[in-house]
């Protein structure tokens, strides 16, 4: 279920993304689901966890801890960043997710110095990667 709401009147419509609480891994059995049988994707600025969601719906939960950076601020913009790339990558920009998925993103201490655009780069490859490492190990024939 896509949640996106609509701006503007008289023809001109837009179209925003929005990060419900269905979308959100809440929780703490659905983070450990996913730490104990994933599939991953990293680089130096992060580590991307997935398995297949029984929601229905793709979710995300983020884990920006203190040793990523001490202040709330940096942490807070690293989230940020996170939340609108999944947003516009569950709405389906270019191609959104072929399945529910839920998806821990564990941030590194890396991803304090690069700019946001990076950072969503960075993010936007793990999405596409994820869900065919998710394919690849969660849909296997049987012998």
């Amino acid at each position: 279920m896509l949640t996106v709401a609509t701006t503007g009147g008289s023809g001109n419509r837009s179209v925003r993304a929005t990060f419900p609480r269905s979308a959100r891994i809440l929780n703490p059995a659905d983070f450990k689901s996913v730490f104990r049988e994933n599939a991953s994707s990293q680089d130096a600025f992060f580590r991307i966890l997935a398995r297949p969601s029984s929601s229905g719906t793709a979710r995300l939960g983020m884990a920006v801890s203190k040793k990523v950076h001490k202040s709330a601020v940096v942490r807070n913009r690293i989230k940020r960043v996170i939340r609108e790339s999944f947003r516009a990558w569950r709405t389906g920009q270019d191609s959104g997710p072929t399945k529910p998925l839920d998806i821990v993103v564990l941030a590194r201490p890396a991803a304090v110095k690069p700019e946001n655009r990076q950072l969503s780069e960075s993010l936007a490859v793990h999405w596409n990667r994820i869900e065919k490492a998710v394919d690849h190990k969660f849909t296997r024939k049987p012998a």
